[in-house]
C-alpha cells in the first residue's frame, strides 16, 4: 500500500512541475514575441496572402464577435487597406512555440485577425491599424495620417 501511494505521489508531483513550467515557457515565448500593439507571430497560414489583413470569424461565432467582424472589415474597406474575411483557417508546419502563440490567439474572443503574419484576439480598430501602417512604413504610405 505504500508502494502505491508513493507512486501516486511522485506521479502528482511531477505532473505539477511539468504543468508549472509549461505555462512558464509560454508566457516567455509570448512575451518575447509580442509587438507594440498586442499582435503576436503565428506560424504562416495555407492558402492564404498574409499581405492582408485577415479577419477570423467563425460561421457559428456569437453575433457579437460576427459584428465586431464585420465593422472591422468595413473600416479597413474605407481606408482601402487589403483584407480577407474568412471562417476556417488552416496553418502550416510550425514548431511548438508557434503552437502556444496560435492557441493563445485563437483561444480569446473573436474576431481573430492576422496582420503580415502576427495575430491578436480582438482587437480594436486602432490596433490594427497601428499594425498594419507599422509594417507598410517602408512604402512612406501612411494610413494613419
Amino acid at each position: 500500500m505504500r508502494v502505491i501511494k508513493f507512486v501516486l505521489f511522485v506521479c502528482l508531483v511531477g505532473f505539477v512541475l511539468n504543468y508549472l513550467g509549461k505555462d512558464n515557457i509560454e508566457n516567455k515565448i509570448i512575451t518575447s514575441e509580442i509587438s507594440d500593439y498586442g499582435f503576436v507571430s503565428l506560424p504562416k497560414p495555407n492558402s492564404l496572402n498574409t499581405n492582408n489583413v485577415i479577419i477570423l470569424a467563425a460561421k457559428n461565432c456569437t453575433k457579437k464577435a460576427a459584428l465586431r467582424a464585420d465593422r472591422l472589415a468595413n473600416e479597413l474597406a474605407d481606408r482601402n487597406i487589403p483584407y480577407t474575411r474568412i471562417s476556417r483557417i488552416n496553418f502550416q508546419n510550425y514548431t511548438p512555440s508557434m503552437k502556444n502563440n496560435l492557441d493563445t490567439v485563437m483561444g480569446g474572443p473573436m474576431p481573430h485577425v492576422l496582420v503580415y503574419g502576427k495575430g491578436k484576439a480582438n482587437p480594436t480598430l486602432k490596433d490594427v491599424l497601428s499594425e498594419y501602417d507599422s509594417n507598410t512604413k517602408n512604402s512612406g504610405d501612411s494610413i494613419l495620417n
